[in-house]
């Protein structure tokens, strides 16, 4: 078993959202679960299959298997070119999700998803206030949107609202849970610029500093293209650029070893 960590989607090589790459493993699920947990990060991505043609990744949560993790993604491409001289790849998920990836320079690569078409409910404003323990007044927009993980986007009206929110987590994961829903994903939309917060975890400890998936279901729901930060309130600024067409959602952000 090789580890590897790496940081991806920060503003420089001194930020960035963790991820913990496995290769040259022979865990089931179960010992992938519970090897993620035992590392505390914000995703364990276990490669499955490292071969060019058939790159094959299984992201794992400290509490859970995710279908679809785009910084977790962004790593295994970076994992990829390491392993192969060339500056395309297909990444794989276990799921059966397929990234496509584009190797910029050194630091940057380019990672595109198919969205999705979601049909579910939308919760009701009490709710989503009662999950992010706000007041309705400072909720403006709930939506539904995915590039391959379902989000549940709520729109806040002030930044200082988002940056101090504190959810009840296990509300949170337990709605989700019973929806087939991947967390809320709270922001504040300014134009093209997007501060957000990631509420998919039950450790609060283990706050993203960059969701890759929100950041496609915004600029899938918008239609528009974005630049998302997150991670300020953690003081661990990300930052994704997007770029929005009718059939791919284009997702562009650092990533770096770091052990």
């Amino acid at each position: 078993m090789q580890l590897s960590l790496l940081q991806g989607f920060g503003i420089n090589q001194y930020t960035g959202n963790k991820a913990l790459i496995i290769t040259e493993h022979e865990l089931n699920a179960k010992q992938k679960q519970g090897f993620a947990r035992k590392q505390n990060l914000p995703v364990c991505i276990f490669v499955d299959d490292d071969s060019a043609g058939n790159f094959t990744v299984d992201f794992y949560y400290p509490h859970r298997q995710s279908p679809m993790c785009l910084h977790g993604s962004l790593a295994a491409a970076k994992m990829y070119f390491k392993i192969y001289p060339t500056t395309i790849a297909q990444i794989k998920a276990a799921a059966g999700i397929k990234i496509n990836a584009r190797q910029i320079n050194e630091e940057q690569i380019t990672l595109s998803v198919i969205p999705e078409i979601i049909n579910k409910s939308l919760p009701s404003l009490y709710e989503v206030s009662e999950m992010l323990n706000l007041a309705p007044s400072y909720i403006q927009d709930i939506a539904i949107a995915s590039v391959g993980s379902i989000k549940l986007l709520v729109k806040l009206t002030e930044i200082e609202q988002l940056l101090k929110c504190k959810p009840s987590l296990t509300k949170i994961t337990s709605w989700g849970k019973g929806r087939g829903i991947n967390g809320i994903y709270a922001y504040y939309k300014e134009d093209s610029n997007i501060t957000g917060r990631n509420f998919n975890h039950l450790n609060a400890e283990l706050e993203d500093s960059a969701t890759g998936v929100a950041a496609g279901a915004l600029t899938l729901y918008y239609q528009q293209s974005l630049i998302v930060n997150q991670g300020i309130n953690l003081n661990n600024h990300c930052q994704i650029l997007t770029e929005y067409s009718k059939d791919l959602i284009y997702l562009t952000g650092n990533i770096y070893f770091i052990a």
